[in-house]
């Protein structure tokens, strides 16, 4: 195997984290892509969500900022590797593959965690409020 297939095995890992991570932001759309809505008084207000809603749907984020802060330590620790594994004078291809295969993973259950999470909240609103919210949504 030529060294320059060699040097691309070696960072197609950190491309398919990008990739992952690009896609990211193109997955929520619409309701989904609102982020800290229920925080904001005049949200709040043109929505009528009561008290008891705002504290339900803020349980739910902070139960989820904990999982979702322990997965992103994990990242930041899988990627750190993976940078110790791109600087070896000898390349590891299937060391390397694994841990972008973890990285991927971690990226992917950051997003699943995060969209649950989002559509759990917006599960605590009526389908009146949930309209009213899309309409702030496609401002």
């Amino acid at each position: 195997m030529g060294r320059s297939f060699r040097r691309f095995l070696a960072i197609l890992p950190v491309i398919v984290v990008l990739a992952a991570t690009l896609a990211h932001g193109a997955a929520k759309e619409g309701i989904l892509s609102l982020t800290g809505w229920w925080e904001r008084e005049s949200v709040v207000q043109a929505l009528g969500l009561t008290y008891e809603q705002v504290s339900r749907i803020e349980q739910i984020y902070n139960q989820n900022h904990v999982r979702t802060r322990e997965l992103k330590a994990e990242l930041k620790k899988q990627s750190m590797e993976i940078s110790n594994l791109l600087e070896q004078d000898k390349l590891d291809d299937a060391k390397i593959s694994e841990k972008g295969e973890k990285i991927a993973a971690i990226i992917s259950a950051i997003d699943k965690a995060d969209i649950m999470m989002r559509i759990t909240a917006i599960k605590e609103i009526s389908v009146e409020q949930r309209k009213k919210l899309k309409a702030l949504a496609n401002r």
